[in-house]
């Protein structure tokens, strides 16, 4: 499966491993990432400065862009579908069997 899970803006918090959902009643939401073995996760760098998380420790899997080479990996994709229930129906695949693959 070729995947690519692009993080932009607020989605960068999805790579900082401080995160501590245990009020959420659900995973590190940093730990679902690593659900997909074979995808590639790309963070938009300035996005993690922006957030001040450039100091925090992130997953190892992620791969830091710039801006252009961030669109660029976008782009290459071709079609990019983004649900409006995204956030909630990723956790509910990842939680539930991966029943399906977001193709960024």
């Amino acid at each position: 499966m070729d995947v690519t899970l692009g993080l932009y803006g607020n989605g960068v918090y999805l790579a900082a491993t401080s995160q501590d959902s245990r009020k959420l009643g659900v995973p590190n939401l940093a730990d679902i990432l690593y659900a997909y073995g074979e995808s590639r996760v790309i963070v938009h760098e300035p996005s993690l400065v922006e957030r001040g998380l450039f100091g925090e420790i992130l997953v190892e899997i992620i791969e830091l862009t710039n801006e252009e080479d961030f669109f660029r990996a976008i782009k290459r994709k071709g079609k990019v579908t983004v649900p409006e229930n995204f956030y909630a129906a990723f956790i509910k695949d990842v939680m539930e069997n991966c029943m399906h693959a977001y193709t960024f």
